[in-house]
Parts: C-alpha cells; sequence; structure tokens
C-alpha cells in the first residue's frame, strides 16, 4: 500500500506538537498527514526538549510505503 503524506499539513502537525496545542487538525489540512506530524512532534518535544525543527522537501506530497 502507497500512502500520501501532505508535507504543510505534515509540518502543521509538529509544530503543534512541538508546542503542546491541542490535537485539531484545521479544515483546510489533510487529517492523516497533520495527526502524523502532531505525533512525531509530541515525541521530539517530550525527548528533545521545546526545539521546533522544520523540514522542507521540493514536492508537496511524498509516497511512503507501507508494508
Amino acid at each position: 500500500m502507497i500512502v500520501s503524506i501532505d508535507l504543510d499539513s505534515w509540518e502543521a502537525g509538529y509544530a503543534d506538537g512541538q508546542f503542546g496545542h491541542a490535537l485539531e487538525c484545521p479544515g483546510h489540512l489533510d487529517k492523516f498527514s497533520y495527526s502524523s506530524g502532531y505525533y512525531e512532534g509530541r515525541a521530539s518535544q517530550a525527548t528533545c526538549g521545546n526545539q521546533p525543527v522544520r523540514r522542507r522537501a521540493q514536492s508537496r506530497r511524498h509516497p511512503i510505503r507501507v508494508r
């Protein structure tokens, strides 16, 4: 199965997770990508302190192969 992650949604979720905001995906963002970034941000914040990290790529969507 191939799942596409929307980077804008992922980054918004990651930032919200980093800063401890509530898990509330804005309507214009992809819910799966947002929640994935949110939980990654929460995990990173818990282990690395409160240092937000922005990730950028050339493409907005990246296919990820899930087995």
